[in-house]
């Protein structure tokens, strides 16, 4: 939506390290709504060099709704593990961290 002005569709290209804006394709502008008629967005990157990421935070869910709100501390000293499933049934650990105050 509003890739280059307001009222406007088509898509617009983001930095994959900033999130800044880099350039737009407007397909359309005017007052005809907000669907640009495109389908689906599709993700086409590949960085090999990019190591992968799980997560961010081991935190106490206070109101137990799943989700992570700005007041809900990090849980300290917790021991996560990731494990790789080497062949049906049986997993072997790869990696591990114990948290942080942050958590």
């Amino acid at each position: 939506m509003d890739p280059i002005v307001i009222w406007s569709g088509g898509t617009r290209r983001l930095s994959t390290l900033t999130g800044a804006g880099a350039s737009g394709y407007q397909l359309y502008t005017g007052l005809s709504g907000k669907a640009n008629g495109l389908g689906d967005a599709e993700l086409d990157a590949f960085y090999p060099d990019v190591p992968i990421e799980i997560g961010n935070r081991v935190w106490n869910d206070a109101n137990n709704n799943g989700i992570q709100d700005a007041n809900e501390l990090g849980l300290a000293n917790v021991n996560v593990t990731l494990w790789k499933e080497t062949s049906p049934g049986n997993f072997t650990a790869i990696a591990g961290v114990i948290t942080d105050a942050d958590g």
